[in-house]
């Protein structure tokens, strides 16, 4: 791996500054600069033989196909914003087009790395208690990216794990086979979760991804430390998201499950 650390500003030394005052690509500045020592390093390397593959992310501000070429011998990941975007056309379309654009200059597949990284619940400035669960989304967007990924990895920061489990599960089982059922593997899932009340439950956690994925989710950021969700107030999480009336639904559909499961089955507990 040599990929530069998070956080990466430009450098002040005079040979750093003439690479930028001459760039064009305001956005991914980095981009040559990066990725030509990159190639520098993989050729050396196949010069003198040495065998195996460097790796470097197109992230932040060398996110952008540059104009070098780029040796056989590197691994190139790129890093989206991910399952999230669903909400959000444009930049799911500009995504798709970033995977394609790699996958033309390489020749070859990309692996991906992504987020829903909804923040860990102790970490002071969180939506505490919020659950993050998108399953679906999580599918339809790796089975998207199948044709320019041979990979991904998925980074989720939460502190409840309740809250993830399901993402976890569906992504596991489309990294396994794109191809999975999303829809047959959940309501299997349900079933057998929650026996008699999987139609309850089912409405349940449909609810939960809508609500995150359309009010929730919003705008997500890129930062120097990454892929940033914008942060909705306590204000419009309790009062315009999470209303009482939807909070009393969402109790509803646990009372009503809790009726149709036998006292003390499985189900029930």
């Amino acid at each position: 791996d040599v990929m530069p650390q998070d956080g990466m500003i430009q450098c002040s030394c005079p040979r750093c500054q003439a690479v930028w005052d001459n760039v064009e690509d305001k956005v991914s500045w980095a981009s040559e600069l990066i990725w030509g020592n990159v190639a520098k390093a993989a050729n050396r390397l196949k010069a003198e033989g040495v065998p195996g593959y460097l790796s470097n992310l197109a992230y932040s501000k060398y996110r952008h196909v540059p104009k070098v070429a780029i040796p056989d011998n590197v691994l190139v990941m790129v890093a989206e914003r991910g399952p999230w975007t669903e909400a959000d056309p444009d930049e799911r379309a500009r995504e798709l087009a970033e995977y394609r654009a790699w996958n033309a200059k390489l020749g070859r597949k990309v692996w991906a790395w992504t987020y829903i990284c909804r923040g860990k619940d102790d970490d002071g400035g969180a939506m505490t208690g919020i659950p993050c669960m998108t399953p679906k989304a999580v599918g339809r967007y790796f089975q998207q990216i199948q044709p320019y990924s041979f990979g991904a990895f998925l980074e989720s920061e939460i502190g409840w794990s309740a809250f993830q489990y399901l993402n976890y599960y569906v992504f596991a089982k489309v990294m396994w086979d794109p191809s999975s059922d999303v829809e047959a593997i959940l309501d299997e899932h349900h079933r057998l979760m929650f026996g008699t009340a999987a139609p309850e439950m089912k409405e349940f956690y449909e609810t939960l991804e809508d609500v995150f994925i359309h009010q929730v989710a919003g705008k997500t950021f890129d930062t120097p430390l990454g892929p940033q969700s914008e942060r909705r107030s306590e204000y419009e999480l309790f009062m315009r998201i999470y209303t009482p009336a939807l909070l009393d639904r969402l109790d509803a559909l646990f009372a009503a499950a809790e009726r149709k499961v036998a006292t003390g089955s499985l189900e029930a507990r």
